[in-house]
């Protein structure tokens, strides 16, 4: 069960079982997913959706949980759209934001996208 644990979270980003992360599990149907990890606040996620969309992004599926204060969500999105310089551009924008500790781009092993 462990193994089969990190497997998911490393391939989809789901967190089903934890200690001490919030329980996030969305169906990974869209080429590519933005994890992240954050500081809980209130109206976070309009800040996120905004920064998306302002890089032409669309958020086709979304989904978040929060523990002790932090929070993690699953984006489901096409980051395909985007150019490299617009990808190098989105991840330097997350990096930059003051209340996301930890994020990832992934790319659906089922579909095999190119990023």
């Amino acid at each position: 069960m462990a193994l089969q644990n990190l497997l998911n979270f490393l391939e989809n980003g789901s967190v089903r079982t934890s200690v001490n992360f919030p329980r996030v599990d969305l169906p990974f149907d869209t080429p590519h997913r933005i994890t992240l990890f954050y500081k809980d606040r209130a109206n976070l996620w309009l800040d996120f959706v905004q920064l998306l969309t302002d890089q032409g992004l669309t958020v086709k599926e979304m989904t978040s949980n929060a523990k002790n204060g932090y929070s993690y969500a699953l984006i489901n999105t096409d980051l395909s759209v985007l150019s490299q310089a617009e990808i190098a551009n989105l991840r330097q924008l997350l990096q930059d934001h003051g209340d996301i500790i930890r994020f990832r781009f992934l790319t659906n092993p089922s579909m095999n996208p190119e990023l």
